[in-house]
């Protein structure tokens, strides 16, 4: 099992077995990272959310996926 932001990504398509998609709407992973890693990272989750949103429209890596899972 591999897991990750990038791990699915297209250029590796082809070496993938099986990929499943997890979300969770912004709020919710916003709620879940800050009991995690405490309020004051909010700003810079808000630009990985950002960055992360941009990536993964680019390489269409939920397209791609396999199965997809809401949380």
């Amino acid at each position: 099992m591999i897991e990750g932001v990038g791990t699915a990504r297209a250029s590796v398509a082809d070496l993938l077995a099986y990929t499943v998609w997890v979300e969770a709407d912004d709020a919710e992973r916003m709620r879940r990272v800050l009991e995690r890693d405490g309020p004051e990272l909010e700003p810079r989750w808000r630009e990985w959310f950002a960055a992360e949103r941009e990536w993964f429209a680019a390489d269409r890596t939920k397209e791609r996926a396999d199965l997809v899972i809401r949380t």
